[in-house]
């Protein structure tokens, strides 16, 4: 896949087609972008929605590509997960969470890496969690750097939880 293109919101999906798939380019304004069963691709670019891996895909974020889940909205939600994997990843490159809105009351980061149950994950460079959102009364918590269900996890990188935001 070469090239890019601009979401309107929708979901971006990566589909098994005729075979193993790069993804380069710019791909942003889409709300999520999923890696369906069976496929298996390669991501050199930057993927800026929550990344979802589905049971049965296999997705290798190289050293040149970067996923960023969603920020949270203006009005206090809950930053994005980076990756809510179900199938297999492998991470050369790096992988942040969406930071926590800010508001009254400032909302908590996501997850950078959510592995269900059955789910690997193998990380050779950078996974952190979102940072959380300031608040005016208190401040969202950093996210998680991984959260492991009944899943395998292999890391020589690094993991790291977001921080939280100071009241404001």
């Amino acid at each position: 896949l070469i090239g890019g293109t601009e979401g309107g919101g929708g979901t971006l999906e990566f589909g098994a087609g005729g075979g193993p798939g790069t993804i380069t380019g710019q791909y942003s304004g889409f709300a999520s972008a999923d890696v369906l069963a069976g496929a298996a691709w390669t991501n050199e670019t930057t993927l800026d929605p929550t990344v979802t891996v589905t049971a049965g895909a296999y997705l290798d974020n190289a050293a040149t590509g970067s996923i960023l889940g969603t920020t949270g909205g203006p009005g206090g939600g809950i930053g994005g997960d980076g990756v809510d994997l179900s199938g297999s990843l492998v991470n050369d490159g790096a992988i942040t969470a969406g930071t926590g809105g800010n508001y009254v009351f400032g909302s908590d980061g996501g997850i950078g890496v959510s592995l269900a149950a059955g789910a690997s994950l193998t990380n050779d460079a950078t996974i952190a969690g979102g940072a959380g959102g300031a608040g005016v009364f208190y401040s969202g918590l950093g996210g998680a750097g991984v959260s492991v269900a009944d899943a395998s996890l292999t890391n020589t990188g690094t993991i790291a939880g977001g921080y939280s935001a100071a009241p404001g």
